[in-house]
């Protein structure tokens, strides 16, 4: 037989069993692997240790200062998309006056609930999709923290999670001045006035803000535990002699505040710019003439402060310094709860720029007092990070 004839019989024959392998695939003809090896008992239990200590959810290290970074930088569009996200709806100033629009609440459950068992629609839609958090393990995370009454709060239905080591333990809680800075500022600076009767809507929007702006302002422990384990003795110095303006001073870094708010300016130009205008003007870093009398409201708090902790209302001419600067502010326990300033329907918002859903500098400015909040949680939490080691 020639060469010739010999390679085209050994192409057949490998076509013919080509051929049979598939049909027998067809019909059901599964190929048998051999059986795994027995792991040995000494291993499968010294692979359930290794995972019991180190979870592979927590594989990362979250006082590792690129991962913070990452984290914020996350969470700054998050807080950008949530809200223009509520900027589409007018200010619906009834959700937030418990008379108008009451709701049953239990008593204590909510910051702003009244002492008579009711509460806004926001109260009550705070309350109830905080619950189910709390089911779903939501506040046993570190870097969570409920605007509710933890009493009024369940159990989790979820197993427990083993968190890695580290914020130390607190009960630093400022959700009630993120609350008054949402109502107060937040919202009057973001949505037109009036009312649009997108009641539901409007408080499902204000609840996603409002989760995203705690995250973010109480992110400032891991930003302390950060910084004080990179510099434990200035730190350390600076906590004992009780000195709240130098530790401002350590935590504060003007160029890199600048280049944050800097990014998030684009960012909101970027995300909020509508189809019709796709080259719009990058924003500018000054204030824009609707939001100056918040601007001059922080500045002039920031100079009677010196150390960054900014009240949310404007400092009246007969409040001194001293008073406004009291140690309350820095208390590592959260203040009684006010109830919320109410928004009132003829809250003056800025006129609509159609070149953005949300002016870029409004973003910029609001970003700039969630950053003194942040750093208001910082110097809570690093007065009060020697407590157990004295």
């Amino acid at each position: 037989m020639s060469s010739s004839s010999a390679s085209t019989s050994k192409k057949s024959s490998a076509a013919a069993a080509s051929s049979e392998q598939s049909a027998g695939a067809h019909q059901g003809v599964v190929m048998r692997l051999p059986p795994p090896k027995p792991v040995p008992a000494a291993k499968k239990q010294e692979d359930a240790d290794a995972s019991a200590a180190s979870p592979s959810s927590f594989a990362f290290d979250p006082l590792k200062l690129s991962n913070i970074r990452d984290t914020l930088m996350r969470l700054e569009e998050s807080i950008i998309f949530a809200l223009i996200e509520r900027a589409q709806f007018k200010l619906n100033a009834r959700i937030y006056d418990a008379k108008a629009l009451p709701m049953p609440i239990a008593q204590g459950g909510s910051a702003s609930a009244s002492s008579s068992g009711s509460g806004s629609v926001l109260s009550y839609y705070l309350l109830e999709s905080e619950k189910l958090g709390a089911q779903l393990r939501r506040f046993t995370s570190p870097s969570e923290h409920p605007f509710s009454d933890p009493a009024a709060l369940p159990k989790p239905l979820l197993p427990e999670l083993v968190y890695p080591v580290t914020v130390k333990p607190n009960h630093i809680n400022h959700n009630d001045r993120v609350m008054d800075f949402y109502l107060a500022t937040v919202l009057p600076s973001i949505c037109e006035p009036g009312d649009d009767e997108n009641y539901g809507s409007s408080a499902m929007a204000d609840v996603a803000c409002l989760q995203l702006l705690s995250k973010r302002v109480h992110y400032g422990k891991f930003v302390a535990e950060s910084k004080f384990l990179a510099e434990r003795v200035k730190f350390s110095a600076a906590i004992r002699a009780r000195d709240t303006q130098k530790l401002m001073g350590y935590i504060t870094k003007p160029v890199v505040e600048e280049q944050v708010l800097e990014r998030v300016r684009n960012k909101a130009a970027a995300y909020g710019r509508p189809p019709s205008h796709p080259h719009a003007d990058l924003p500018s870093a000054s204030p824009s003439p609707q939001m100056r009398p918040m601007a001059l409201a922080h500045e002039i708090a920031a100079m009677a402060l010196g150390h960054g902790v900014l009240p949310l209302t404007s400092p009246s001419p007969s409040v001194s310094p001293e008073s406004a600067a009291s140690d309350a502010s820095l208390s590592p326990s959260p203040s009684p709860s006010p109830s919320p300033p109410a928004v009132s329907p003829d809250s003056h918002a800025p006129p609509p720029d159609h070149q953005f859903k949300v002016p870029p500098a409004v973003i910029g400015q609001l970003y700039e007092i969630i950053m003194q909040l942040n750093k208001d949680v910082q110097i809570a939490y690093l007065m009060q990070r020697l407590e157990d080691e004295e």
